[in-house]
């Protein structure tokens, strides 16, 4: 063929060529894996302890003499068994009951997310505080009014009908 170069001087091209090129990836990637089989399917014991005994308490108050509740039975923390709450009175509620028994970072960690989640729900949700500008020094709460002292923090409640408790 006219005009064409020989595989070998190509070759010796191509490998200078090469050389000049970076000897490291810049994350190309390469092709992927296709698996071409299925794997094994995994065994799976049925009867594992926490399979057989699932449910075995749900009808403790029925077959026996109603002697233990089946919050009880919960295994878990001592300050989370049979109770609910949102995280924030959850926290408050481990401070109170173990607080003392706490490594120090942690419990400094317990009081920081404490302090966050305060005034993450004081600003959101439900028991959000807004500011009424017409009437300086007024706020609604859950449709409730409050009027703040600026001389003092003491809140005085006027007008509440909706029982929302502080």
């Amino acid at each position: 063929m006219a005009g064409s170069v020989p595989w070998a001087a190509s070759r010796r091209l191509w490998g200078s060529m090469l050389s000049a090129c970076r000897s490291f990836s810049l994350g190309v990637p390469l092709l992927a894996r296709v698996r071409l089989t299925l794997p094994p399917p995994r065994v799976i014991d049925r009867w594992n302890e926490k399979r057989a005994l699932f449910g075995v308490y749900d009808n403790i108050g029925i077959l026996g003499d109603f002697e233990k509740h089946p919050k009880e039975l919960i295994k878990g923390p001592v300050w989370l068994r049979g109770w609910r709450g949102n995280e924030l009175q959850r926290c408050i509620r481990k401070k109170k009951m173990v607080g003392n028994r706490m490594f120090t970072e942690d419990l400094h960690n317990l009081n920081k997310r404490i302090s966050y989640l305060y005034k993450h729900f004081n600003r959101h949700g439900k028991y959000k505080v807004s500011y009424n500008s017409d009437w300086p020094g007024t706020y609604y709460v859950a449709g409730a009014k409050f009027v703040f002292r600026t001389s003092c923090l003491h809140l005085l409640m006027l007008g509440f009908q909706t029982g929302f408790s502080l």
